[in-house]
């Protein structure tokens, strides 16, 4: 919310002598009044309770308007599950101490607890509770912001029962799921459900193929396993679709256990993840495409910026190019092509086949290493705006000899205006106003003078390039959010 399936096996050997779980023991559905209560039963002691502690700016601006946020944790649709947990606010209008919630489960038995980077994300204390009520603090062994992955050290004198990963690729839409975690502080809370679609893009940092369950998951499921009928660990609970203050409605979102395998292997190690890139930009190939394209029908992803001294544009890719295959792999679709870039290992040799004026060609490209503040799209910079709910990023160079001016739309909140109006990830935003926005900079010094002006109430003009295409620019009117 898929790959390194190689790697997943490193990890299966990793953890081979956690205690028996129903990995081992296969399990089949009940279908009398128990249910799951004996696969519960055994899989519960695994999952804890995790909750931080930390000190924010008491500043009333900093709430919103609508309670705290942890800082780094963006608006929209797809809410993380403790960061609206009511949470525990005193001395104000002082620094304040904010107490959240959220879920995490064991994979070793000298105490490793994975859970989502965001449940501890700038925490001052960490303290795990365990399913028979104890607790213990935990410290951070590893952590990578952009699968939104962690790993937590527990030094305990409990005998530990692990669980273990299992391989979600083998995952079928259908299939029997149970979650297991800490909604609104209850704890070890379990719910039951299938999986709802497979490969989901959501567009939360690098992760492009989340799954998609109907289990009861709620803020404060954070971090926590989502196990199959088997017991074994497919994915891990990260977001959830809700509308605004809302809870469940029954679709929720998890990273596949085979895309974190690799990431906790190494977080494990106390070591740091190095994701692939390839620098450029894609978009999606529509049906409208395909001709210009000379493409028998809508498939790839079409390169519509290249980075200066990219590993793309080393080994000769070009803008309008589409990739049709990656090592192999054929590309349906933007997001897999994603994907498949992160995962690749740094210096490695791609085989890379792309479709350029009717021709399909062969490239070998060095995959480099993505850069901390880089996104997996190629933009090299990035701001986001809550008042209109938008996140805009520097375009490639290339880009640039063709298209002197703008900012590519990175993402889109989709409650706000912006969204309803149709703005969408892909434009190139041109102007604010009658301001024309050249650069990053250039959106958060219009966007910061037009708030203190207006007080962030009222409208203003988006001056938006369609898809970044040939259609001439438009403006676009924008209400701020209310809530902002």
């Amino acid at each position: 919310m898929k790959r390194f399936l190689s790697l997943f096996l490193l990890i299966a050997s990793l953890y081979s002598w956690a205690l028996p779980s129903a990995a081992q023991s296969k399990v089949v559905v009940p279908d009398s009044r128990k249910g799951f209560s004996e696969l519960a039963a055994r899989l519960l002691p695994a999952v804890v309770n995790i909750s931080t502690e930390q000190t924010v700016d008491g500043d009333a601006s900093s709430m919103g308007g609508q309670g705290f946020r942890f800082p780094g944790i963006p608006k929209g649709i797809f809410e993380e599950f403790f960061n609206n947990l009511e949470p525990l606010l005193v001395d104000p209008p002082k620094p304040r101490k904010v107490v959240s919630l959220g879920s995490g489960f064991i994979v070793d038995k000298s105490g490793l607890i994975v859970t989502n980077y965001h449940v501890i994300a700038n925490a001052k204390e960490i303290h795990v509770k365990f399913s028979d009520n104890s607790t213990a603090k935990a410290t951070v062994l590893g952590k990578d912001p952009k699968t939104d992955l962690a790993v937590l050290k527990v030094k305990t004198k409990k005998d530990l029962q692990p669980v273990t990963l299992g391989n979600s690729d083998d995952v079928l839409v259908g299939e029997w799921v149970l979650a297991i975690g800490n909604p609104f502080g209850l704890g070890g809370s379990v719910s039951v459900g299938i999986i709802s679609g497979r490969a989901r893009d959501i567009n939360i940092g690098t992760a492009s193929e989340f799954l998609q369950t109907d289990a009861a998951i709620n803020r404060g499921h954070s971090g926590g396993p989502l196990f199959n009928a088997d017991g074994e660990v497919i994915g891990i609970n990260t977001a959830i679709m809700s509308p605004q203050g809302g809870g469940n409605v029954g679709v929720a979102f998890a990273i596949p256990s085979n895309n974190a395998a690799r990431v906790i292997s190494v977080l494990s190690k106390g070591g740091r993840v190095e994701h692939g890139w390839l620098g450029v930009v894609i978009q999606h190939v529509t049906d409208d495409m395909t001709d210009s394209l000379g493409l028998e029908r809508a498939r790839g992803a079409l390169i519509s910026g290249v980075a200066k001294d990219s590993p793309a544009e080393k080994a000769g890719l070009k803008v309008g190019d589409v990739i049709l295959e990656f090592n192999g792999q054929k590309i349906e679709n933007m997001p897999q092509l994603t994907h498949l870039i992160t995962k690749a290992a740094v210096n490695e040799k791609a085989k890379v086949t792309v479709q350029r004026d009717g021709r399909t060609l062969n490239v070998v490209v060095t995959i480099g290493k993505l850069p901390d503040d880089a996104v997996p799209g190629g933009a090299d910079q990035e701001a986001t705006d809550d008042s209109i709910g938008i996140t805009v990023g520097s375009l490639p160079k290339s880009s640039k000899k063709q298209q002197q001016e703008g900012v590519l739309i990175l993402r889109v909140d989709h409650r706000s205006d912006a969204f309803s109006e149709g703005v969408r990830k892909g434009d190139i935003l041109l102007g604010i106003n009658s301001t024309t926005i050249n650069s990053v900079s250039d959106f958060s010094k219009e966007m910061g003078k037009i708030k203190g002006s207006s007080g962030g109430k009222g409208s203003l003009l988006l001056l938006v390039k369609k898809g970044g295409g040939d259609a001439p620019p438009i403006y676009i009117p924008v209400k701020f959010n209310k809530n902002a």
